[in-house]
């Protein structure tokens, strides 16, 4: 009998350091890819855009895009820019502040769903394996929302008090936190209700997260002149090709949706955890169907329910039901895991970036489809031409009006080319907003006015293969002789058009620096051909 216990007692001890031990090995892992992505990644376009308002908010006192002189609610992940904001104005960098506090998510998860019903390996690797990481580490807010709400769900299941205050900070952080937020109180209001306290509920409900919740919109309202983020106005509209829905969105939605699903089949009580998933994901699946998720990096929209998902399972106790789940989910989002990670490792390999930051030498005012780095880097007075950060192409899609009143410097466009041609023609806007009918707009009023027109390759002419590029980065960080690697020749790639106003005081300067980034004079045909698109394949 002594021997038995003291052998169980033995097997405890070394299980327990073992846990340890992966606890460290996690954190260090985590540490490690979030120092990796500050040195080698460029921020992602969508990521940047919140930059941009962070850093006015900073050196302004103001939020708004692009150096306009009004307010401008285009940041959607408020409480997210406001924070990196502050940090901005102590002088912390915009990207590192964000992979800091992804960083302190990603720690956050890890010890809400490590528990008995969810080994360290398996919630480990429920963070390391999957897309939302790496959205993280390119720059959004995806591990630090998600762990808010895990956080919600964590306090929903073990009756702590302060749900209510954390699901305000989920709304504040970002607007679909609203969303994410009403089955945490449908479910924390049923079950006050069984236990004879729903009125005590209802009231903390109502003076912790109603009312704070309307005073914050009734600023906002005040504060921005609009009801809805300017990006939710433009994501909602446009033709739908399921009924309501949008068939990609759906697909997203699935990638998240269907490991879930597949967990019932492990619980041991089903109909209970059936019922709670009824109620927490019922509206944002409806939600995010209606909604064009576009930018959906690595599918940083539907982390909350993968996240929100792992803590009930960890809560469930059943180590099949949440090793099943991770194992799906892995293996389902694998081809978006493996994307994300390459959109990342190829991130210092684009243009954009370089062009932008050699922008900052003149001064100008832009209209952009790409409205993220172009506007961040060169700090040039920006439009959004897609609306996202510019109230008047929000409401309406734009038109040529817009554009001669715009009086535009520079027009970047990622269009058809062959709109180029097309657009010699006199284009009026079409009443559907599609990003072809922007393009048709744009192409046809660069095509027929007083502007030189470039084609610029999206990744640098001497962009090195990514995996090359990363092994040879490496080698020279930890100080290992290398021989950089060069760019392949004769390649079709992405070009996106930039169109200069021939009265603007800098155009030649301009031209010039689009030229030393790979820019071909769209009138020089001898010097390219186009395949589909927008691919070009430069002769020389």
């Amino acid at each position: 009998m002594s021997e038995s216990f003291q052998l169980r007692d033995s097997r405890s001890r070394t299980a327990q350091v073992a846990g340890k031990a992966l606890d460290h090995v996690y954190f260090l892992l985590l540490l490690a890819a979030s120092g990796l992505a500050y040195y080698f990644t460029i921020p992602a376009e969508d990521a940047v855009i919140l930059f941009e308002y962070a850093k006015n908010l900073a050196e302004r006192g103001m939020i708004t895009y692009g150096g306009a002189p009004t307010p401008i609610e285009g940041a959607t992940d408020f409480l997210w820019m406001v924070t990196i904001g502050l940090l901005k104005h102590l002088g912390v960098d915009e990207f590192a502040s964000a992979l800091a506090f992804n960083f302190l998510g990603g720690v956050a998860i890890y010890r809400m769903a490590r528990s008995p019903g969810m080994p360290a390996l398996v919630a480990a690797s429920g963070v390391l394996a999957m897309p939302y990481l790496f959205s993280s580490l390119h720059g959004f807010s995806t591990l630090s929302f998600a762990a808010i709400y895990a956080g919600c769900l964590y306090l929903l299941l073990q009756r702590k008090a302060g749900l209510h205050l954390a699901l305000l900070v989920l709304c504040l952080v970002r607007p679909d936190g609203v969303v994410w937020g009403i089955g945490v109180v449908a479910l924390r209001l049923l079950e006050a209700r069984t236990e004879g306290r729903l009125q005590v509920e209802a009231g903390r409900l109502f003076w912790q997260l109603v009312i704070p919740g309307l005073t914050y919109f009734a600023w906002r309202l005040w504060y921005f002149g609009e009801i809805l983020p300017l990006p939710f106005l433009v994501k909602a509209s446009g033709e739908r090709d399921l009924l309501f829905f949008y068939r990609e969105s759906m697909e997203a939605i699935g990638y998240a949706l269907e490991p879930v699903l597949l967990s019932i089949l492990f619980v041991r009580d089903r109909r209970r955890f059936v019922g709670r998933l009824l109620l927490l994901f019922l509206v944002p699946v409806f939600f995010y169907a209606a909604m064009r998720l576009e930018q959906n990096i690595g599918n940083r929209f539907l982390a909350p329910m993968f996240f929100g998902a792992l803590v009930l399972l960890a809560a469930e106790r059943s180590i099949l039901a949440g090793l099943a789940f991770v194992l799906a989910s892995i293996l389902l989002a694998q081809k978006i895991t493996l994307d994300t990670l390459l959109l990342m490792a190829n991130s210092r390999n684009e243009n954009i970036y370089y062009i932008s930051r050699d922008l900052s030498a003149l001064n100008g005012k832009m209209l952009v489809t790409e409205a993220g780095r172009l506007a961040y880097y060169s700090n040039w007075l920006a439009h959004d031409s897609w609306g996202l950060n510019t109230p008047e192409y929000a409401h309406e899609l734009v038109d040529r009006g817009d554009l001669e009143r715009g009086r535009y410097d520079l027009i970047v466009g990622h269009c058809d080319l062959a709109q180029l041609d097309a657009g010699r023609r006199e284009v009026k806007a079409a009443p559907t907003r599609t990003w072809d009918n922007q393009c048709e707009v744009l192409m046809g009023y660069v095509g027929s006015s007083d502007y030189d027109l470039f084609l610029v390759p999206f990744v640098r002419v001497d962009g090195i293969p990514v995996l090359r590029g990363l092994k040879y980065e490496l080698k020279t960080l930890l100080g290992i002789p290398a021989v950089k690697p060069v760019a392949r020749a004769g390649k079709c790639r992405r070009h996106d058009v930039y169109a200069v106003s021939r009265s603007y005081r800098h155009a030649q300067a301009l031209a010039a620096i689009i030229r030393s980034h790979g820019g071909i004079a769209h009138a020089d045909r001898s010097r390219y051909q186009v395949f589909g698109r927008n691919c070009v394949l430069a002769s020389g």
